[in-house]
Order: structure tokens, then sequence, then C-alpha cells
């Protein structure tokens, strides 16, 4: 079986524009017998637990176990391939803003001023390298994903691995003809968008 590469200090920087808690990202490399200290830990008052509540969102949302403490390294190992692949693959697919204003039919000014209104009608992720990227979930063939801007307003304190993980799992309450669909295809379906947002509600609530 060949082994899977390792992440990278890039791959630890990506995570963290994502959303995912730097505790827990050192904890869960130190677990794995890697170099912790790549992620550099915000000083502040201590609490009861080290993540926020959206960070355990972020978490949550993808499955994952939250409690590290004596954690077989392979499987830390295995944990962060997971999350690295996963991370990868959300900005690999994204759009830049020449690319989305090519694909809407809009000036590259005209979608920063779609991604920075309050709310916002377009879901853009400032990385740390400047980049300014659109996750290609919430375009369709003849456009965005319908009520994507009350989405985006309902989801606002979400990280957007958790959001993207959300729009694109399948989800065990959305069902079309016995089968479980995803909240994007809910929503590109044409079906109300009601369940979703409340869906979106209870997830920020966990």
């Amino acid at each position: 079986m060949a082994t899977k590469p390792l992440p990278t200090k890039a791959d630890v920087d990506l995570m963290i524009d994502l959303g995912v808690s730097r505790v827990y990202l050192s904890q869960l490399l130190k677990a794995a017998g890697l170099n912790g200290d790549w992620v550099p830990v915000k000083s502040g008052p201590t609490t009861s637990s080290p993540l926020s509540s959206d960070e355990r969102d972020v978490l949550r949302a993808g499955g994952a176990d939250l409690d590290i403490r004596g954690l077989n390294p392979a499987v830390a190992r295995f944990r962060l391939h997971e999350l690295v692949s996963e991370s990868r693959s959300l900005i690999d697919e994204a759009y830049d803003t020449k690319a989305a204003s090519k694909r809407l039919g809009m000036s590259e000014a005209a979608i920063k001023r779609e991604i920075y209104c309050v709310p916002p009608r377009l879901h853009g992720i400032q990385l740390a390298d400047n980049r300014l990227v659109l996750p290609s979930w919430q375009f369709t063939k003849s456009g965005i994903v319908p009520h994507l801007e009350s989405l985006l307003s309902f989801a606002s304190s979400m990280s957007p691995l958790a959001l993207s993980r959300f729009m694109l799992r399948p989800h065990q309450d959305l069902e079309e003809e016995e089968q479980r669909i995803s909240p994007r295809e809910w929503l590109v379906r044409g079906h109300t968008p009601t369940l979703v947002l409340d869906l979106v509600n209870v997830l920020m609530k966990d």
C-alpha cells in the first residue's frame, strides 16, 4: 500500500484559512508525530474547551471525533490526510474572480461587490496569500444556486469548510424519490429553501 504524503506547512495554513481550529490542528499534528509548532496558537484567556463553537461546527460537520487524546499516530495521520485532501479539493475546484466573472458575465469588480456586500450574494474565501476564490458548489450551468443570498445570510458564521461539507453531502432530511440528496441538489432542483435554512440553523446551534 502506498504511503500517503504528509501534510506541508502550506496545507496547515490552508486548513486554518478554511476555518479548522488551530488548537485541534496542533494537537492532531503532534498525535501524528509531526510538527505541531507549524500552528501558532493565539494567546488569550483559557476556557473549558480549546475550540470555539464555530470550530466545533467545522469538525463535527465532517463527523470528526474531537477527542484526540491518546490517538494512535496512524489514525491521526489518516485524519490529517483526509482533512488535507478535502481542503485542497475545495480550493483547487474553486474559481478565482476572473473565472467567476467570465462564468457569470459580470466584471471582476462586480463579483467582489457581490462577495463583500451584506448579506453577501456570492460566497468568497479570502486566503492568507491574498487570493480571493469562490467555491464551485455555488455555481450551476445557468448561474448560481437558487436562494444563495438567503443561505449565506443564515450561514454567516459558518466556516468555508463546514459550509462546503453541508452543501455537498447528502442529508438524511432531504429526500427526492426516496433518495437522499445534498442541500445543493435540493435547491438546484427547485425545492423550497425553508428546510435547508432550518438545517443550517440546527447546525449552528449544535
